[in-house]
């Protein structure tokens, strides 16, 4: 790395360090004012020159070992806005990105948008985390999370020397949704849907039985189901902005075997369907999907729908009311309380590990741990008096 010094005033000098080439062939060189205060320094040359140099090359190690702080006026908000969002969250999922600018647009940036980004200390973060302590443990870690993201690529891309977040601790609490329907209440469930509009009849009770994502069925088509083997194929899923992609992991990517009973359901649907396509003739948009659950000319409902009808269908039927996402828990839940082991919940719902359903039904798993042990209880010996 080359450097030069440049006198700029009376009493200061610019020292600037010439790293290289950025991409776009422009060199990236950074610069340091040095003011001198020492009028006896400023009146020989020898010593003057000499300070200067070591202030030169003590400038040269402080970028070589990546201490160097480029000088710059960003407020966190336009950090955000020219910075992050293009080299980082624009490369993201769909879904990351609707999830991050809406907290983004909505707490971080009206709480601490107008502040230079390296101005924001520990101690305004622990504050700004504090007054989230009314939403949900989710969305607080949700926007720790995207807070600490945000400084750590402003501290990788040497803005700040250190991230604030470091220091701040990660909301507690337990976001897993323990809310599921137990037997009796998803007999009860299937009981009302055979009221409900056939589309909607089985993709609710698909979800309840099979453990399927909200992404995954509105991304279903037929030839992803085998009737013969009563299997569904989960291989792809609909993500935020209508985006059809992959599954959310590797492991999300299955088979699952459904019951014959559904499976008659369905195959009886989709005579129906393939009437309903028929009659729309030019209208029909799926062009060559086949979708099936779809807006009525083709292409998938968007992903808000199915919730909003969901929510419909409980306040209807006067139904104790859990999220859609709630229905997998179910079908998790009514496995375990047959028997099933949670290998094989594991591999049905698409977990990438053991550990992690494990976690998610510890409470369930439980219950039925202590239903075990209270039916011992009728082997208690008799004591008999001597």
């Amino acid at each position: 790395m080359k450097g030069s010094i440049e006198k700029r005033g009376e009493r200061s000098w610019r020292l600037t360090i010439d790293v290289g080439e950025f991409p776009d062939g422009t060199r990236d060189r950074r610069r340091k004012t040095v003011v001198v205060e020492d009028k006896a320094l400023l009146k020989t040359t020898k010593r003057l020159r000499d300070y200067l140099d070591d202030q030169l090359a003590a400038f040269k190690m402080e970028i070589e070992s990546g201490e160097y702080i480029q000088p710059g006026n960003f407020t966190l908000k336009e950090f955000i806005e020219t910075k992050y969002t293009d080299r980082h969250l624009n490369k993201l999922s769909p879904n990351t990105i609707e999830t991050y600018n809406g907290h983004l647009k909505k707490h971080i940036i009206p709480a601490l948008g107008n502040k230079r980004i390296q101005n924001i200390k520990t101690l305004h973060c622990v504050d700004f985390i504090g007054t989230l302590s009314h939403y949900s443990i989710s969305m607080q870690l949700c926007i720790y999370t995207i807070l600490k993201s945000v400084f750590a690529k402003a501290k990788q891309w040497r803005m700040i020397k250190v991230n604030p977040m470091d220091g701040v601790d990660r909301p507690k609490g337990d976001t897993r949704s323990k809310q599921y329907y137990d037997s009796e209440q998803a007999a009860e469930v299937l009981e009302a849907l055979q009221k409900e509009p056939n589309n909607w009849r089985l993709f609710f009770t698909a979800c309840m039985i099979g453990g399927f994502r909200r992404g995954e069925m509105l991304a279903l088509e037929w030839s992803d189901i085998n009737f013969t083997s009563q299997t569904f194929h989960i291989n792809k899923t609909l993500a935020a902005g209508q985006v059809i992609k992959k599954p959310k992991s590797e492991n999300s990517e299955r088979v699952v075997k459904m019951p014959k009973w559904f499976m008659d359901d369905l195959s009886a649907f989709r005579k129906e369907w393939e009437i309903d396509k028929e009659e729309q003739g030019s209208l029909w948009q799926g062009e060559d999907h086949e979708y099936v659950f779809h807006n009525g000319v083709g292409k998938p409902y968007y992903r808000v729908v199915p919730s909003h009808r969901w929510k419909e269908f409980t306040t209807k039927h006067e139904l104790p009311h859990i999220r859609l996402h709630d229905l997998r828990h179910t079908a998790a839940t009514l496995l375990l309380e047959e028997g099933v082991s949670l290998k094989v919940i594991q591999e049905r719902h698409g977990h990438a590990d053991f550990q992690t359903t494990a976690n998610i039904y510890s409470h369930v798993t439980k219950k039925l741990s202590d239903d075990a042990v209270d039916k011992l209880e009728k082997f208690r010996p008799q004591f008999v008096p001597n």
